[in-house]
């Protein structure tokens, strides 16, 4: 009987899985609001904790991308921005009145349920949370870590849009969280 290879795919699902399941990334996948969110409805094909997931897991191999380029990117940050970024978004149907409410407002309200989970939120993980839905919103991120969240957030919401929960970038790693 042979075995499989392992695929330089597998390599990277592991390194992302292993970063995701940092102590951060435990508390959140722990907190009242990942729970919820695995629940809730996110981009009409899938769930604010499949879509989370999949922000995490692109804005992790965009940080090793940076790594080997040298760009340097705080990886803690990271994974709390990324992870934390649409907490604010559960509940949205009682919470906000439109689309457009929601777009403004959840960013403020992820940046409170991530201060919840962690009371010393430091300012590069908040700025990543509060402003990763430029362009949509006025006021861009002023760190790197915002910016990979915002394009990883932004390249997930595409995938998701058009091939549904199948092709969402977390799919694979929600059922390990």
């Amino acid at each position: 009987m042979e075995s499989a290879a392992i695929t330089e795919d597998d390599v990277w699902n592991y390194r992302v899985w292993s970063d995701l399941h940092s102590e951060s990334g435990e508390k959140i996948f722990h907190s009242r609001y990942f729970e919820e969110a695995r629940t809730q409805r996110h981009h009409k094909r899938t769930t604010v904790a499949a879509h989370t997931m999949g922000v995490a897991a692109t804005s992790l191999k965009l940080y090793y991308l940076c790594r080997a380029l040298h760009i340097n990117v705080n990886k803690e940050d990271l994974i709390r921005a990324s992870l934390c970024h649409d907490l604010g978004i559960v509940g949205r149907d009682r919470k906000f009145s439109d689309n457009i409410e929601c777009c403004h407002q959840h960013p403020v309200d992820s940046v409170a349920a991530a201060k919840e989970i962690f009371p010393d939120l430091d300012e590069r993980t908040e700025d990543a949370i509060r402003h990763h839905m430029w362009p949509c919103t006025l006021v861009p991120p002023h760190h790197i870590e915002g910016v990979i969240v915002t394009i990883a957030d932004k390249y997930c919401a595409m995938a998701e849009g058009i091939a549904g929960n199948n092709h969402c970038p977390g799919h694979r790693f929600l059922q390990y969280s």
